[in-house]
């Protein structure tokens, strides 16, 4: 567990869990009322 001590492995690992997270988000709550009709307040 070498990779544990190697701070790119936790910087790559940070960079695309917030990219992603950045990058889905705006678009969920279109998701969620086309795909599966549901309106964010009612849940």
């Amino acid at each position: 567990m070498y990779y544990l001590k190697n701070t790119n492995f936790w910087m790559f690992g940070l960079f695309f869990y917030f990219f992603i997270m950045g990058a889905y988000f705006p678009f969920f709550p279109i998701w969620l009322h086309d795909i599966n009709h549901i309106s964010t307040p009612g849940v």
